[in-house]
């Protein structure tokens, strides 16, 4: 108990000291944001903004970026904060995600926008990160963490007892996780004032919490984990959410239901072509030319950084590419660019019509684990396409895996014009005629698993519940 009380002082101390304790407009609140100071905002904000960009990428359809553009400005002219210059932007990413970042940079992914059924539920979103933008929590996290930080700095200098420090490091940690809670407390309330100030119906922010809720139950949380991770949601927290909106009277309020649904037909489901698809145990890259397959029981995860394949045992395999002289011999690559383990095992091979080298490296770490390394190399001019296949040591032996990450490798190849012309899946929203159920619109749904269930998840239907002739629903395909 007294450790902690000297940690709250000493931030009391740097908050004095500094005079950097102030009274937030939207929330009545004092706060410490002194190491962030709000002329700091934009420019952090700015560069981080670049960051997500060329992380994530940008979504490219001007319609949609537009639309949602005009929704994050009706709501800004009902926030506190009149110093932000507000960025609104959709992310080309097929996890279900949105955050803000210091100085106005709000963004939202098409992941998310596939999941939303009304103008509201997404104004739901953006009014939620707008409130983290007015409230200053980033700012807040920023300046407390850092000054949490030097104060169990000073206490380990002071007790020179390192059980002392490590017990007030996890009080802090402890204080800051629950300050987070709290901040995703407060953004919802100040997202509900937002939502009906902008005449939106408040309550679409507890129904897209609800919506998302059936996303994680039908993945088992791997899509949504990316907003579930920074947006904790509890059922305390609908409930709260819930509560407080049918608390707010909003005349005439707008959903916006048949104006989202129109302006989301077309969307990109899941991973785009342009970033490559995973078909089965198949990868295929249209706009890059080329596919390879994995062995039965490997799970494909596909990223702008590389393709992961893994199975149950471990057995690992990591493609990417890399760039390279066009007079430089693969194997000259794969020795002195690559691996830097010269001699090692080399095989001289020829996949896709086009030079290839291999090697086996016996000690090798992977996440921290020894690993048998075989790296394979195939040549493409002035690119490489590289095969990382990772066997844990208890299987390394293993000749059946050795032999299908081997013919993995092999299966490389160059596309065929039809190959070429595979195309990711889209949002379709079509109006239900007269008789159609629920399996009736579901049998339209193409190369998705449980169609049914997908079905009524998106829509946001419970219990098999009748359609409405001439409403618009989403299907996939």
């Amino acid at each position: 108990m007294v450790i902690i009380n000297q940690a709250t002082a000493y931030l009391l101390s740097v908050c004095l000291t500094l005079g950097a304790c102030t009274t937030n407009p939207a929330t009545g609140q004092s706060q410490f944001t002194g190491l962030m100071p709000a002329s700091q905002e934009a420019s952090v904000g700015a560069s981080e903004h670049q960051k997500a960009l060329a992380q994530y990428g940008v979504y490219d359809n001007q319609n949609v970026q537009n639309y949602v553009r005009s929704i994050g400005e009706k709501i800004v002219p009902f926030t506190e904060r009149k110093d932000v210059n507000y960025t609104f932007t959709v992310l080309d990413s097929p996890v279900i995600n949105a955050f803000a970042l210091p100085g106005g940079y709000v963004y939202v992914t098409r992941g998310l926008m596939a999941w939303a059924n009304s103008e509201a539920e997404l104004a739901g979103v953006m009014a939620h990160e707008i409130g983290h933008v007015n409230a200053r929590h980033s700012a807040a996290r920023y300046s407390q963490s850092v000054a949490a930080q030097l104060g169990l700095s000073v206490l380990g200098a002071v007790t020179s007892t390192p059980s002392i420090s490590q017990a007030a490091s996890l009080g802090t940690n402890l204080y800051l996780a629950q300050y987070s809670q709290s901040q995703e407390y407060e953004s919802d309330s100040l997202g509900i004032r937002y939502l009906s100030r902008a005449g939106y119906d408040p309550k679409a922010m507890s129904g897209f919490l609800q919506q998302l809720n059936r996303e994680k139950a039908l993945s088992g949380g791997s899509n949504g984990a990316g907003f579930f991770a920074s947006h904790p949601s509890t059922p305390a927290r609908v409930q709260r959410s819930s509560n407080e909106a049918a608390s707010v009277q909003v005349p005439n309020a707008r959903t916006g239901e048949i104006d989202y649904l129109r302006a989301i037909s077309g969307l990109p489901y899941g991973e785009s072509a342009d970033e490559g698809l995973v078909r089965g145990n198949s990868f295929i890259h249209p706009k890059m030319g080329f596919a390879f397959d994995v062995p039965q029981g490997f799970k494909i995860q596909n990223s702008p950084q590389a393709v992961i394949a893994q199975n149950a045992q471990g057995a690992t395999i990591i493609f990417d590419t890399d760039k390279k002289t066009a007079s430089q011999p693969i194997d000259d690559y794969l020795f002195q660019t690559w691996s830097e383990q010269k001699g090692q095992n080399l095989e001289r091979l020829t996949i896709d019509g086009k030079p290839a080298a291999t090697a086996i490296v016996n000690q090798a770490q992977l996440n921290g684990k020894p690993v048998v390394l075989r790296m394979v190399a195939i040549d493409n001019g002035t690119s490489v396409y590289r095969f990382q296949q990772a066997l844990p040591t208890s299987i390394a032996g293993n000749v059946a895996i050795q032999r299908e990450l081997q013919a993995s490798a092999q299966s490389f190849h160059s596309l065929s014009p039809a190959e070429r012309n595979i195309q990711g899946q889209t949002v379709q929203v079509v109006a239900a005629s007269t008789g159609d159920t629920v399996d009736s619109m579901a049998s339209r749904m193409v190369g998705v698993d449980n169609p049914r269930a997908l079905f009524m998840a998106i829509n946001g239907i419970d219990n098999a519940q009748p359609l409405t002739a001439g409403r618009l629903y989403k299907v996939i395909r």
